[in-house]
């Protein structure tokens, strides 16, 4: 990698830090996972102070305070609820971005590289502006650079100039060796964003089992960028020479005479890929290249925070 053309003035404006957050929190909490905790349990308090948010509602027990009923809600359920609360804490988020040579390929104007860092500097100028620590991984058949989280501005320029570093890109992908070593690099807890295209996942056997443990420990956002011909290729293309992003060796092929079956086999793949990520409480976004990532990811963390409110 020579050079990459990253333009990383924050898409989002400062109002994305809080839908982020609060998308992030509802999908922690409400999902139950691993982490996640239930209504009533110690983590949720059913008084509010300073720090603490609104986080839905439970029924009404002899032993609550009945100042704390909400009568509008009970109406509406035809029984007693009280509201609860949940302390609101600074969140470690960590992108978990990968650089190997399969994601340094575009067809149109970004690099899926490009693109991914620019979506991950944006994201993360919003949570570091909401006082959440920030922090960066970079992984092709291994971790090729870490940064912890931190708070603040000057860490997010930190994570920038990484990014801008071209040393740092390419090289063979392995999915379960970066996710075992980023787990034993990283003990606490945290929300993790898996910015990948899952080219050659599909050679790694043991990349799910890691992935299932990661979701088990962590919160995790996977967020596939693709290339628009990673998904579908066009007609008309003819005779195309296709060369191995992690090795030397081309083939050339009519591309009309593959296409529909090229297509199929992506569409299936992705079906298949979303399904195992959700299954494991992973929320799923796809992101092509050629599309602007501000409104579907903004449209998600609303959306997210409403399916939590």
């Amino acid at each position: 990698m020579k050079e990459l053309k990253l333009d990383f003035k924050p898409r989002f404006n400062k109002m994305m830090g809080i839908y982020s957050r609060k998308g992030i929190t509802g999908t922690f909490l409400a999902s139950g996972g691993s982490h996640g905790e239930m209504a009533g349990s110690k983590a949720h308090q059913y008084y509010h102070g300073k720090g603490l948010e609104f986080d839905g509602y439970r029924e009404y027990t002899p032993q609550d305070d009945a100042k704390m009923i909400d009568w509008k809600a009970t109406l509406r359920a035809n029984k007693k609820l009280v509201r609860l609360f949940n302390e609101e804490k600074n969140k470690n988020i960590i992108f978990l971005f990968d650089v190997s040579s399969s994601m340094c390929f575009g067809s149109h104007n970004k690099l899926k590289v490009e693109y991914a860092a620019e979506l991950i500097g944006s994201l993360a100028f919003s949570y570091q502006a909401t006082g959440d620590s920030v922090g960066l991984i970079m992984f092709s058949d291994g971790l090729q650079h870490r940064r912890k989280p931190s708070v603040g501005e000057p860490q997010w320029v930190y994570m920038c100039e990484d990014m801008r570093n071209p040393a740092f890109y390419e090289g063979n992908f392995n999915m379960s060796k970066s996710l075992k070593e980023f787990m034993g690099f990283f003990p606490g807890e945290a929300v993790i964003f898996l910015v990948t295209d899952f080219i050659g996942v599909e050679k790694d056997e043991e990349w799910e089992k890691y992935y299932e443990v990661m979701c088990a420990k962590f919160e995790v956002l996977t967020l596939v960028i693709r290339d628009p011909y990673d998904n579908n290729l066009p007609k008309g293309l003819g005779e195309v020479a296709f060369g191995n992003p992690f090795k030397k060796d081309s083939v050339s092929l009519d591309v009309d005479h593959m296409r529909d079956k090229y297509n199929e086999y992506n569409a299936k793949a992705l079906t298949n890929l979303k399904e195992f990520c959700e299954s494991h409480q992973s929320d799923f976004i796809m992101l092509e290249t050629d599309k602007d990532f501000v409104k579907p990811v903004l449209n998600f963390l609303i959306r997210r925070e409403m399916i939590w409110k």
